[in-house]
C-alpha cells in the first residue's frame, strides 16, 4: 500500500506543468517533424515550448539550413537574368562565363554555413540577453526554437518565381503590382518570424512576453544604430576627400 502511494506520488512529480491553453495529452504527446511545423503556424506558443523542452538542436540546424538552401536555390534564376541582363553584349568573355559559375557555386555552396553561422550567432547573442534579463533557460533550446522560427520564410520561394516570371514575360503591371506585393510579403514574413522568435525566447527561458521582446529587438536595433553610423561616417569622409580635392 505504502509503495504503490509512493509509486504513485513520483508519477505526479514527473508530470509536466501544464501552462495555459495545454490539456495533460498535449504535454505528453510526441510530436513529429511535421506536427511541430503545423504547430508553428497553428499553436505557436505550444509548438515554441515543447521545442525547447525537447532541446531539438539538429532538427532547429537542419530546418534553417533547408529553407536556406531552399530559398538561395529559387532565387538563381532570378540572380542569372540579372547577371545576363547587366552583362549584355558580353557573353563571349570568359570572365562572363566564370562569373555566372561563381554565383551557382555560391548559390547552392554558401546557404548551409552561413545559414548555420547566422543561426548559431544570433542564439548567442540572445542567450546572453536573456540571461542578463534572468531567463532560466538553455542556449540548446534556444537554437531548437529559432530554427523553427525561420519556416514561415519558405512562403518567400513562390513570389520569388512569380518576380521572374513578371520580369522575364515584360509584364507592363509589374512595377505596379508585383513590387507592392512582394515588399507587402517581405514585412509580412520579418513580423511573422520576429513574433516567433519572440515567443520561442519566451517560453525557453521563461521570461516575460516584454523582456522576451526586448532580448530579441535590442540585437536589431543595436545593428540598425551602427549600419547607420557607418553609412554617415562613410558620407562624411567621402564630402571630406571630395572637399579637399576641390571636387565638391
Amino acid at each position: 500500500m505504502l509503495e504503490d502511494i509512493k509509486m504513485h506520488d513520483n508519477e505526479l512529480v514527473e508530470q509536466p506543468a501544464l501552462k495555459s491553453g495545454e490539456t495533460a495529452a498535449e504535454a505528453s504527446e510526441e510530436k513529429s517533424f511535421f506536427d511541430l511545423l503545423y504547430g508553428i503556424i497553428t499553436k505557436p506558443v505550444q509548438t515554441m515550448r515543447y521545442i525547447a523542452d525537447k532541446k531539438l538542436i539538429f532538427v532547429g540546424i537542419v530546418l534553417t539550413i533547408s529553407i536556406a538552401w531552399i530559398n538561395s536555390i529559387a532565387n538563381i534564376p532570378g540572380m542569372l537574368s540579372s547577371f545576363s541582363q547587366t552583362t549584355s553584349g558580353l557573353e563571349t568573355l570568359p570572365a562572363v562565363g566564370v562569373m555566372r559559375g561563381f554565383i551557382l557555386a555560391l548559390a547552392v555552396i554558401l546557404p548551409p554555413f552561413s545559414a548555420t553561422f547566422i543561426l548559431l550567432m544570433q542564439a548567442g547573442i540572445f542567450h546572453i540577453l536573456a540571461v542578463l534579463f534572468k531567463g532560466k533557460g538553455s542556449y540548446d533550446g534556444l537554437i531548437g526554437v529559432l530554427g523553427f522560427a525561420s519556416f514561415p520564410s519558405i512562403i518567400a520561394i513562390p513570389f520569388a518565381l512569380l518576380d521572374l516570371l513578371a520580369t522575364r514575360s515584360g509584364w507592363a503591371g509589374y512595377t505596379a503590382v508585383m513590387v507592392p506585393v512582394t515588399l507587402v510579403v517581405s514585412l509580412g514574413l520579418v513580423v511573422w518570424i520576429l513574433v516567433l522568435d519572440v515567443i520561442g525566447v519566451r517560453e525557453n527561458y521563461q521570461l516575460s512576453t516584454w523582456r522576451a521582446f526586448l532580448v530579441v529587438t535590442i540585437p536589431i536595433i543595436v545593428f540598425i544604430v551602427l549600419a547607420a553610423a557607418f553609412f554617415i561616417a562613410i558620407a562624411v569622409f567621402a564630402v571630406g576627400a571630395l572637399s579637399s580635392l576641390g571636387l565638391h
